[in-house]
């Protein structure tokens, strides 16, 4: 980690408030505490200075998740950042920003101790203006000093808070693994409800990206994975792991996974994996077995099967509203 990196990262805030919809001054949460203000929208923010400033705006259509550290230079900190690098890359669709409302020199002494993979993730608070303006405001004791408490805020795709903790002490905080997993039970949808899985995993455990990218069914590594609205993935290599994350909607299996052709007659059908086609970006999964091979029906009439299958499953996962 370089001088210029982490003087980049130090520095005042600069924090302008975009919009203040539904978010009152009550809104503030005891700890531990289901979130305060369920399905109410945040405020927008901007935290940073110069080139590096991050725009909560550019997060929208992703899973939010602001981390904020104590106020001090903390072993505490320094464990959670890096169990936070670990787990941040089995959760597809999330965008981390991680705040610090602490001196100058504190800041970047935590930043020099956290994994490379989050430097550009994090952000000097120096007033605390983020933490008052997301009603994330508290004070730990610090050998006699009162600092910022850790916190964290998970906000949904619309930007509507979906989860909040403020810790009472300085290890008084979720794990990075378990809010992963929290975040996965939060942002299970009703696609995710209605897909073939096999206990949380989809595709077989294949690799959603083989498919879409290198036109080929690969089967994935259970040490490789990541998971996307409450659905596990599986990936042959952290490459495939990296894009999925990125982008999960881009490389979801149509139908959720379920036999194309048996979807335009509206049924649920289980796959051959390896019987599959890539149109126009898009993945369709096949059965195959004793009854046939259900893609040389597909490709009799690609457009109009493509049509009713698409509509039979609007309707399926519609029905569960």
């Amino acid at each position: 980690m370089n001088k210029h990196t982490l003087t980049r990262h130090s520095g005042l805030l600069a924090l302008t408030l975009a919009a203040m919809l539904g978010v009152s001054g009550t809104a503030r949460a005891d700890n531990p505490s289901p979130s305060a203000t369920p399905g109410q929208e945040a405020a927008a923010f901007k935290v940073g200075e110069g080139s590096a400033v991050f725009d909560s705006a550019s997060a929208r259509g992703r899973v939010l998740v602001v981390h904020v550290l104590s106020g001090r230079v903390s072993q505490a900190n320094a464990a959670y950042l890096k169990d936070l690098a670990e787990a941040a890359s089995t959760v597809a669709g999330v965008t981390h920003v991680i705040v610090q409302n602490a001196s100058e020199a504190d800041f970047r002494a935590t930043v020099a101790t956290a994994p490379e993979s989050l430097v550009h993730s994090m952000y000097r608070d120096s007033s605390g203006a983020a933490e008052q303006l997301l009603h994330l405001e508290g004070t730990i004791d610090a050998d006699g000093a009162s600092v910022a408490a850790p916190a964290v805020l998970v906000l949904d795709p619309a930007g509507k808070e979906l989860y909040r903790r403020i810790g009472k002490k300085d290890t008084d905080r979720d794990s990075a693994t378990a809010l992963a997993k929290k975040i996965g039970e939060l942002t299970r949808d009703r696609r995710a409800n209605e897909s073939s899985l096999d206990g949380g995993l989809a595709l077989g455990g294949y690799d959603p990206v083989a498919y879409l990218d290198e036109q080929k069914a690969a089967e994935g590594s259970a040490r490789i994975q990541s998971a996307y609205c409450g659905v596990t993935y599986r990936f042959t290599n952290l490459e495939h792991r990296e894009k999925f994350n990125a982008d999960p909607e881009h490389y979801l299996p149509a139908y959720g996974g379920w036999c194309a052709t048996a979807m335009a007659y509206g049924r649920k059908v289980e796959v051959d994996p390896k019987n599959f086609k890539v149109t126009q970006g898009r993945l369709f999964l096949f059965y195959k077995g004793l009854r046939g091979n259900a893609l040389n029906d597909w490709n009799k009439d690609e457009a109009g099967q493509t049509r009713k299958a698409d509509e039979h499953w609007q309707q399926t996962v519609e029905a569960k509203k």
